[in-house]
């Protein structure tokens, strides 16, 4: 017995027109009565099996579709960094890239509106004072700095008096705050010195972010240093007694990483 080998466009172009004409007037209202689905009505009548994988085959990539779209929309809801964070698989990914957020304030027909078309009072958020919890920071002396939470980082011991700082990725306006391995802040006297030499990631959207660095005295955040190169030191000769902590601040829009460093202290 010979087989014959032939394809669907083969076997649709040996049928007659008129088969196809009459199967196209006897396809239900619904369905459209297109040659469409005659054709489909021959292939599936000529060879079911094919048929049938070929419809499984568009099921499965429509659904496999729809899963990589909604995978791409949860990581774009993962990927909004509210705080500073340490560097670590989940954020590295983040360096460097601008932020993509979905809150602004719209100006429109003479109104300030969110996202949602809600009209927003100025007046009132400029109002807002109250500091985030936090054991650290009791009062802020940074104009305009209303931070959601502030975070803070143990840094580790290295030798006498000096610390390694980890790796820290910061959104904008969330105050990362440097503490000794116990949590405790520095205690130091007239004359004491802190220097903290720091590495930013380059971003890949600016050539310039602005890392703001300062000192929180006795529960009070003051305003600090910005720098805008890759590298630099930061360094504070106290001119009065107290406790002392070192705050870093990102006063880029997008996000400001950066490397390990070093912070050393001179009683």
């Amino acid at each position: 017995m010979k087989t014959m080998r032939t394809s669907y466009n083969d076997v649709m172009q040996e049928l007659d027109e008129s088969y196809i004409e009459e199967l196209c007037w006897t396809q239900k209202k619904s369905r459209g009565n297109s040659r469409i689905h005659a054709e489909k009505k021959v292939w599936m009548s000529i060879n079911p099996p094919t048929y049938h994988r070929l419809k499984l085959q568009y099921i499965l990539g429509f659904l496999l579709l729809i899963m990589c779209v909604s995978s791409l929309s949860i990581y774009a809801i993962s990927s909004l960094l509210k705080k500073a964070s340490l560097i670590d698989d989940s954020t590295r990914g983040l360096i460097g890239t601008e932020v993509r957020d979905t809150n602004y304030i719209l100006y429109k027909d003479g109104k300030y509106m969110d996202k949602n078309g809600n009209e927003i009072n100025l007046d009132e958020l400029s109002e807002i004072t109250q500091v985030p919890s936090s054991r650290i920071v009791k009062e802020i002396e940074i104009p305009s700095l209303k931070p959601s939470i502030i975070v803070e980082f143990p840094i580790s011991s290295a030798e006498k008096n000096t610390y390694i700082t980890p790796e820290i990725i910061m959104p904008n306006a969330s105050p990362a705050i440097l503490t000794q391995p116990d949590g405790s802040g520095w205690v130091l006297s007239e004359g004491a010195a802190i220097s903290y030499s720091f590495e930013k990631y380059p971003s890949v959207t600016v050539d310039d972010q602005l890392l703001q660095i300062g000192i929180v005295k006795d529960g009070i955040m003051y305003d600090g240093i910005v720098y805008d190169n890759l590298t630099d030191t930061y360094q504070l000769t106290v001119s009065e007694s107290g406790e002392y902590y070192i705050y870093l601040l990102n006063v880029s829009s997008d996000y400001l990483s950066l490397k390990t460093g070093n912070l050393s202290v001179k009683f």
